[in-house]
Formats: C-alpha cells, structure tokens, sequence
C-alpha cells in the first residue's frame, strides 16, 4: 500500500471512528496538537528510531494518549505504531482536517489578484462562489502582481485562470500560430 493510499484510508477510518462516537472536533484538535508536538518535540525521531523497542515506543504513547480529550487517539495511535505507520501522522492530520471541512460542507478557495481589493469586492467574490459551488467558502486572498491584473481562482483541486497575464500569453500563442508564411 503506498503512503498517500494509507494515508487516505487511515484519515478516513479515525473519521468514521470519530463521528461514530460524536468525537470529531475533539480528535481534529487532539490530531493538530500531536501533529505540533511530533514536529517540534523529539517524539518523531523517537517513533522512527529503530533502536527503540516497540513496547517503550508503546509506553510513551499511553502516556500522550493520557493528554488528550479524545478517547478512540489513544487506540488509532497504537495501530498506527503497530503497523509501523507514525511517520504518516502529520499528513494523516491534514487529510482528517480536509475530510472534516467536506463533511461540513466547506470548501477550502484561494483567490489570487494583482492588488488588494477593496473587502466589497471580496465579498462579491465569496458570494458567486458560494452560489456557483453550492457550499460555505473558506477563501484565503492573496496578491501577486505577476498576473497583471483579473483573476485566477483555486477551489479544492480546480483552477479557474482569468488573469491578464495568461490571456496575453494565450493572444500571443494564437498570433504566433497564424503567422503568415
């Protein structure tokens, strides 16, 4: 099984774990701060490290699991170091944020435009979206003066590209093309 394979699956189960048991908030915010500390701490080359025996590996897990408000952590924790899979806790974090955010409905956006707009054009923005996806928007804005001017637009894995900058270099292809010879 490849790791985005296991990735998806593992995300997916401790989601269905979680609703199951009306836990999900508890496990994204378990889930987020296991993920900081696994980073930032010594816990991820203590969980990779070979020369320690899967059962410290185990002790030192019951122990985390002890912290968190979740009750089914403790348990998906110990099949991931079973399987030999903690390495995949960050992106198992991130996937289980995505499933949650599906599963209310949300859909993550990035706008991108040449200057910053004024919050009314934004607002314009988020609402043909919302009418145009059917779902709540999550957009994030960001500027980048390389695109000249219009707009280019991310919604989960769609690229809507209406910058100047593209329509010009599109002009200029189709220019190209017909060049009389």
């Amino acid at each position: 099984m490849t790791d985005v394979v296991a990735v998806k699956r593992y995300s997916q189960a401790l989601f269905d774990t979680s609703e199951k048991f009306k836990e999900t908030t508890d496990v994204k915010e378990d889930l987020l701060a296991l993920t900081r500390e696994y980073e930032r701490s010594g816990l991820k080359e203590f969980l990779l490290n070979p020369k320690y025996a899967p059962a410290v590996k185990s002790r030192v897990l019951d122990q985390v699991g002890k912290t968190m408000s979740s009750k089914v952590m403790l348990p998906f924790l110990m099949l991931l170091l079973k399987k030999s899979r903690t390495n995949l806790l960050p992106f198992i974090s991130k996937e289980f944020v995505e499933l949650e955010r599906e599963a209310k409905g949300i859909v993550p956006c990035e706008v991108v435009l040449a200057k910053k707009p004024s919050e009314g054009f934004l607002s314009k923005i988020e609402k043909a979206l919302v009418k145009i996806t059917g779902k709540k928007i999550e957009m994030k804005f960001r500027v980048n003066e390389d695109i000249l001017g219009g707009v280019a637009i991310r919604i989960k894995n769609n690229f809507l590209d209406a910058s100047f900058k593209t329509r010009l270099n599109e002009l200029k292809m189709n220019l190209l093309e017909a060049k009389i010879t």
